[in-house]
C-alpha cells in the first residue's frame, strides 16, 4: 500500500512564520519608537532655535544684543532690530541749572550747551533778565535768547505789558509762575554777529530756545 506525504514543500513551518512576524514586530516597533523620540528631540531643539532668533525685544539695549540688529547713524541713536522694530537710545535729560533764581529748564532737543549771564541793571519796576548762550556757536556771539521774570504787576516782557496782561492775550502757554515770580522766554531784536556761520547755527537752535515749553521750566531742586 503506498502513502502519501501530507507535507508541502516551499511552505514553511506555521510556528516559524508566527516566530517571525512576533520578531519583525518588535524589531519594526523599536525602530519606530527610536524614530518617534529622535523627531521629538529635534523639534524640541528647532523650536527652542526659533524661539532665540523670535525672541521678544523690548528695549533699546536688549536690541543691540539681539542677533540681526543694526544701529542706524542718527542722534539719538536707533536700534532696528531683524524683525523691523525699532528702538531709540535713551539720553540722559540736561538741564541749564539757574541757581541764582532757584529754578531750572531742560535743554531743547539738538541743543548741547548752554550758559547764562543775569543783568545786574535791570530797573525796579522792569522785568529781571537772564541772557541765555548757545555755546555749540562758534564766535563771541552767543545768540540772543532771553529768559525774562518780573513779580505780579510789573513789567514782563520790557514793553510795559504785565503777566496778568500776556496771559490775557495768549493764553497761559506763554507765561510760567513759579513762588513769587512769572517767567516768559524772548528773543533779543538785535543781532550780535555778522559771521555766516555763526548765524547759520544761531537760526537753527535760537526757534528752539523760543520754541521750549515755559511751562518745563521747574524749581531747582
Amino acid at each position: 500500500m503506498s502513502h502519501r506525504n501530507t507535507s508541502q514543500s516551499g511552505f514553511a513551518h506555521p510556528g516559524l512564520v508566527l516566530l517571525l512576524i512576533i520578531v519583525l514586530g518588535v524589531v519594526g516597533g523599536g525602530g519606530y519608537y527610536t524614530w518617534h523620540k529622535n523627531h521629538e528631540q529635534k523639534q524640541s531643539s528647532d523650536n527652542s532655535q526659533t524661539g532665540k532668533k523670535v525672541a521678544k525685544v523690548t528695549n533699546y539695549d536688549e536690541c543691540l544684543k539681539a542677533e540681526g540688529s543694526i544701529v542706524q547713524d542718527s542722534y539719538p541713536a536707533t536700534c532696528i532690530t531683524k524683525g523691523k522694530q525699532r528702538f531709540t537710545q535713551p539720553i540722559e535729560q540736561k538741564y541749564l541749572a539757574i541757581k541764582e533764581w532757584g529754578v531750572k529748564f531742560p535743554y531743547p532737543e539738538g541743543v548741547l550747551s548752554l550758559s547764562y549771564d543775569i543783568h545786574t541793571n535791570a530797573v525796579s519796576d522792569g522785568p529781571q533778565i537772564m541772557d541765555i548762550h548757545l555755546d555749540d556757536v562758534p564766535g563771541s556771539c552767543k545768540g540772543t535768547n532771553m529768559l525774562l521774570r518780573a513779580k505780579s504787576g510789573q513789567d514782563l516782557d520790557g514793553y510795559g505789558n504785565t503777566a496778568e496782561q500776556i496771559i490775557s492775550r495768549f493764553g497761559t502757554g506763554k507765561v510760567k509762575k513759579l513762588g513769587d515770580y512769572y517767567y516768559l522766554f524772548e528773543h533779543g531784536q538785535s543781532g550780535c554777529t555778522t559771521d555766516t556761520q555763526a548765524l547759520r547755527v544761531i537760526n537753527e537752535l535760537s526757534p528752539k530756545i523760543l520754541g521750549a515749553k515755559i511751562q518745563n521750566l521747574a524749581p531747582l531742586e
